[in-house]
């Protein structure tokens, strides 16, 4: 853990000159507190001669957005994991060690990831990037359980500045069939709600037909995109749906040959013992 004292550290650069360095110090909220720029001899050179942070603010965030941010949505896997502290962005322990979220996640994409290095390279650089990560990606739980221990593991902070979660084809049924089951009640800033059409329109599907819910034959494509956005809408107010209709009308096409099945099977059963 991090040393709160307040205590300096000293270095020496290759060529023998030793330099101080304040310890890590948390702020009330986790984080790494960066109030020491300020009064930072090694800051005001870096603002001064970085080629980095001596850019423009504007031209910064551009380029940390960039870097930060991932094309598609990142997964949140199991009960494994780092501590609130030691995040997926960025370690702020003594140990700056990759953490199994990233392994996994290097595993998943077949590349690695290094977006946590940023974070580790000076202050002023955490100061500006560290609740970037959260508030520019989707994140995409694999189940209930996964998120509520990626909940469990992360600081307030950083869950109020997620805006985008996508749904897992996994953890579809159990949020359908739950009035109590919302994002909204964890993320409290989340503006997107991802939704991929073919595992949404056939988890919902198989929830319908489990409750014993009568199903419209005529039942048109727009009429279960819209009873599936009033659901939405209900349990999570008015956070946009982004709806990928990729594969739509093929779910649909498939869900009504379901239910025609159904109704052709219940017609023809014989009842058993009995000949005719």
């Amino acid at each position: 853990m991090p040393d709160n004292s307040g205590s300096v550290v000293h270095a020496s650069n290759s060529q023998g000159s030793t330099t101080s360095h304040a310890a890590l110090r948390l702020t009330k909220h986790g984080l790494v507190a960066t109030d020491i720029l300020s009064s930072c001899s090694i800051a005001a050179r870096n603002r001064e001669h970085s080629p980095l942070l001596r850019l423009p603010a504007e031209l910064r965030n551009q380029i940390f957005a960039l870097v930060l941010s991932e094309k598609t949505a990142i997964p949140i896997y199991g009960d494994e994991g780092p501590s609130a502290i030691e995040n997926l962005f960025g370690a702020i322990s003594d140990v700056y060690s990759n953490s199994w979220e990233l392994e996994a996640l290097s595993k998943a994409t077949s590349e690695v990831i290094s977006t946590p290095s940023l974070l580790q390279v000076c202050r002023q650089i955490y100061e500006e990037t560290s609740l970037l990560p959260y508030a520019l990606n989707t994140f995409k739980p694999v189940s209930r359980k996964a998120l509520n221990t990626w909940v469990s593991r992360r600081l307030n902070v950083q869950l109020a500045c997620v805006r985008s979660i996508a749904f897992c084809e996994y953890i579809i049924k159990e949020y359908w069939a739950s009035e109590q089951y919302a994002f909204k009640h964890t993320l409290p800033a989340l503006k997107e709600l991802h939704l991929d059409a073919w595992n949404f329109l056939h988890a919902v599907h198989e929830v319908l037909r489990c409750c014993w819910c009568e199903l419209d034959d005529e039942l048109e494509a727009m009429l279960y995109v819209e009873m599936i956005q009033r659901k939405l809408r209900k349990k999570e107010g008015t956070i946009a749906l982004i709806i990928n209709t990729v594969g739509m009308e093929a779910a649909l096409d498939t869900i009504q040959a379901y239910h025609t099945t159904d109704i052709e099977r219940a017609t023809n059963m014989t009842p058993a013992g009995l000949d005719y």
